[in-house]
């Protein structure tokens, strides 16, 4: 399992990549927007992207609040295939939940969280990916 990691605060979540990582997923990180933009064709090929939605923008993307956000929209608008993507966030404002549901995310979880929690919800997340798509017999 390779894990597309986009987060500007790996120090402090370091504990929750620990059971991913000993499991032998291998996580790829990526700090900023400018990190993930330059590095896009990389993090398209992972199986998962984990999104902090709260990110510092780099040199030279623009100033937002909500960076990660943007950023999945513009990639949703560019990309036709993309990995699944689960949001990591302190974020509880109601009308960017919803945005980010209206993006398409597989699920949102609230910062703090404990290892083994969003460790099952990544397995949710990929295990639902891997699930065939029934053709609609009637």
């Amino acid at each position: 399992m390779r894990i597309a990691w986009i987060e500007d605060d790996i120090p402090i979540i370091k504990s929750v990549m620990y059971p991913l990582e000993h499991e032998g997923a291998t996580i790829d990180k990526f700090t900023s927007i400018s990190d993930a933009k330059s590095s896009v064709d990389e993090i398209l090929k992972a199986d998962l992207i984990v999104l902090d939605i709260i990110l510092p923008p780099g040199p030279e993307a623009a100033e937002s609040n909500y960076s990660g956000r943007d950023l999945l929209h513009q990639w949703r608008s560019e990309y036709q295939k993309m990995p699944p993507v689960l949001v990591l966030t302190v974020v509880t404002n109601p009308q960017i939940l919803a945005e980010l549901q209206e993006l398409k995310v597989a699920d949102i979880i609230n910062k703090p969280v404990l290892p083994s929690v969003l460790k099952a919800r990544i397995h949710e997340v990929l295990a639902a990916k891997s699930q065939p798509v029934m053709a609609d017999t009637a």
